[in-house]
């Protein structure tokens, strides 16, 4: 008797959760605004990503004029720090990537119970 109690009341939890998901109209184009704004970070983490390489894969003339202990020095603390970032970038678009799955569900979710 307890257990059916527990199931019908969660049975009611669910509906009141999916009514109040459908009953909102504003989903739809809020998530549709939030995936524009995704697809916008992600090409400037795009755009960062080139600039990144430029700065390491490209000489840099002023290291010309220091010893060599200390160009390598530089060399190899640039190379460094910009694989760091590169990381770090991509590490942001699989975050954001994560993101837009979750977005994309969420819309699913809202579609499916918007046409009972």
């Amino acid at each position: 008797m307890v257990s059916a109690l527990h199931f019908i009341k969660s049975l009611e939890n669910e509906f009141n959760q999916e009514t109040h998901i459908t009953n909102s109209e504003s989903v739809t184009p809020e998530a549709h605004v939030i995936h524009a704004y995704h697809l916008y970070y992600l090409s400037l983490l795009d755009d960062l990503a080139k600039h990144i390489a430029f700065v390491r894969d490209t000489k840099n003339p002023m290291l010309d004029t220091f010893e060599s202990h200390d160009r390598e020095f530089s060399k190899e603390m640039m190379g460094r720090e910009c694989q760091n970032m590169l990381m770090e970038v991509q590490r942001l678009k699989e975050a954001l990537q994560m993101q837009d799955k979750r977005l994309k569900n969420i819309l699913k979710f809202v579609d499916l119970f918007s046409y009972r």
